[in-house]
């Protein structure tokens, strides 16, 4: 059966858009890991301007292993999904500074036997909810810090992202060889 341009385009499409999410979902579960892992380093060790450049190095470069590993190369898509990436990695962060508040609360209450009777007739040690935890967190100070590790760690990523995406290699069908297989050639710039 022969395949007309209009069918390869379309194997092509559904190839990239599977290649992509082979990619990108990965990439998403890794950051959402590694912002729980950078919760729990940072009990011991948070430089002002290293560790956030280290958790962006980290999320870029985890990136880069996974475009090659999963052969995508698209390189404004892979610097988009990378900064998402670091979006949802930075968003996991508080997440993961939340629950640890949530557990640590549930512990204190469990050390009082009265506090849990008090509890179990009223709910006046409810933990906060998250969007309360957040506004009390909040403060002027730790703002700015939030701003300033956020800013850090997606410059970071976005930067190793742009340098590392120039090695990412594409497959070139048009020049297949007799045996089916295709060629590896560095990656053409994207037009933006």
């Amino acid at each position: 059966m022969a395949s007309t341009p209009a069918v390869q385009a379309n194997q092509v499409r559904a190839t990239g858009i599977g290649t992509l999410l082979l990619w990108l979902a990965p990439l998403l579960v890794g950051a959402v890991a590694l912002a729980r892992l950078s919760v729990i380093v940072q009990a011991w060790f948070a430089q002002l301007l290293l560790f956030p450049l280290a958790v962006g190095a980290s999320l870029a470069l985890a990136a880069l292993f996974l475009a090659r590993l999963s052969g995508w190369n698209g390189r404004a898509a892979f610097l988009l999904g990378t900064l998402l990436a670091g979006a949802v990695l930075i968003v996991h962060q508080h997440l993961f500074y939340y629950l640890d508040y949530r557990a640590r609360h549930a512990r204190q209450l469990e050390a009082n036997a009265q506090t849990i009777i008090v509890q179990q007739a009223t709910d006046a040690f409810a933990p906060a909810s998250f969007p309360h935890y957040m506004r009390a967190q909040a403060t002027p100070q730790r703002m700015g810090l939030w701003i300033f590790d956020a800013i850090v760690t997606l410059a970071a990523a976005g930067l190793i992202a742009a340098r590392g995406s120039s090695t990412l290699t594409c497959l070139d069908s048009s020049q297949a060889s007799h045996a089916g297989r295709a060629e590896e050639r560095p990656l053409s710039p994207d037009p933006l």
